[in-house]
């Protein structure tokens, strides 16, 4: 369930809520800095076929940064994550079909 901020908004806790409310997901390395933003979309879809928790404080367990892999051979959790703008420069993970995403959307109305 969102979170209401002090200023009124409301503050996604759950990468579904973060795609239905279109806001990308960034994560940014512990160790390099290196930051990378992800189409929410794909990336709930991705948690939900491998049966995931889907809240965005459990997200940074399962991804980690490449350039640091490549680099040092060691896997590195984000350190921090952020809800920002989608762009079109976002990294696109295969989207849920249609008939997917409605179900989901419908499940959160209920």
């Amino acid at each position: 369930m969102a979170r209401w901020t002090s200023d009124g908004t409301r503050e996604a806790t759950s990468l579904f809520e973060a795609a239905a409310w279109h806001k990308a997901i960034k994560l940014t390395c512990g160790r390099c800095r290196h930051s990378i933003t992800f189409n929410p979309h794909g990336l709930w879809w991705l948690f939900e076929r491998k049966g995931w928790k889907g809240k965005l404080r459990d997200v940074p367990q399962h991804l980690y940064c490449k350039r640091c892999r490549d680099a040092f051979g060691k896997r590195v959790r984000a350190l921090r994550i952020e809800l920002v703008t989608e762009s079109p420069d976002d990294f696109q993970l295969p989207l849920p079909d249609e008939r997917d995403w409605k179900r989901a959307v419908s499940r959160l109305r209920t």
